[in-house]
Order: C-alpha cells, then structure tokens, then sequence
C-alpha cells in the first residue's frame, strides 16, 4: 500500500467518525476500520506475511553461511 492510499484510508476513517452521530454509528465507523474484517485490520494482516516472508530468508541466509564455514 502506497503512503497516498494510506493517507487515503485516514481520511476515510476521520470523515466516517466525524459523521458519526450516534453512539452506534461511531461502533459501526470502528467496526469497518478496525473490526474483524476491517480495512486496517486485513492490512495489519498483510505485514504479518510480509514478516514471516522476511524471516524465511534470514533463516536461509543463516544456512547458507553455516553451510560455507
């Protein structure tokens, strides 16, 4: 995700909790955002892979120099 689509996703996230007038649309603003399923929620998920992915090839460089010495 580009740093405009988050910048993007912010200013979604604000105007929705701006135009929450009631207790129950402000939960409905959070749900979509941080909820089970939301937007932010499903990117944090994202970088989850992205780290085990960045771990699988630490570990193979480690065996690789284990295997050289």
């Amino acid at each position: 995700m580009s740093m405009n689509e988050l910048d993007s996703l912010v200013a979604s996230a604000q105007a929705l909790f701006a135009q929450s007038t009631t207790p129950a649309d402000l939960e409905n603003a959070k749900a979509q955002f941080l909820g089970k399923s939301g937007r932010i929620t499903e990117l944090m998920k994202g970088l989850g892979c992205i780290e085990r992915g960045r771990k699988k090839i630490a570990r193979r460089g480690d065996q690789r120099r284990q295997t050289s010495d």
